[in-house]
């Protein structure tokens, strides 16, 4: 009671009824697989992970399904692989990922932005997170720092996320 199951896609193997979705019964969403023939369900339900993990789409064969982890801003991709009950991080560089998908011949498609690169779409190896090559991008922006993700608590003890850019050199810096 009080949790909600959201669709995303249907497999994209012929004859394979499963729905990929998500539920927030854990308290975070995760990602599932359904087959409303046979009433199976299959979840993935992490005990390492904090945040959210979204389902993105299908491998072409349906064997596995890549999900993205949100957790205090930060974004990271994973291969999640529902007959076998594993989850597998794809070690991609920090960034902001936009969107995701998976092309039909199993190329995993994102869209990429972090602090020192404007917006970009690009080809990600599935299992070295490597970008295999650049398909679009944006107008050069001017040369920017990295930024990274700083953690603190506030007066009343809960965690705060923020982002954190110095500029160049050892420091220190203002506060």
């Amino acid at each position: 009671a009080g949790a909600s199951i959201g669709p995303a896609r249907f497999s994209p193997v012929e004859g394979d009824n499963r729905l990929l979705g998500g539920s927030n019964e854990t308290g975070f969403t995760r990602p599932l697989t359904w087959d409303p023939r046979t009433g199976q369900r299959v979840d993935c339900t992490p005990d390492s992970l904090d945040g959210e993990l979204y389902p993105v789409d299908w491998l072409p064969d349906a064997r596995g399904v890549v999900v993205q982890q949100v957790n205090a801003a930060a974004m990271q991709l994973y291969l999640w692989t529902p007959g076998e009950h594993t989850l597998r991080k794809i070690p991609h560089a920090s960034a902001t990922i936009g969107a995701a998908y998976i092309s039909p011949g199993g190329e995993l498609i994102v869209e990429l932005q972090d602090s020192t690169r404007p917006s970009r779409v690009v080809v990600l190896d599935l299992d070295s997170g490597e970008e295999v090559r650049e398909l679009l991008r944006g107008d050069d922006a001017p040369e920017g720092r990295k930024w990274r993700s700083v953690s603190y608590p506030s007066t009343d003890g809960a965690t705060i996320q923020a982002w954190l850019a110095t500029p160049a050199g050892e420091g220190p810096f203002p506060a």
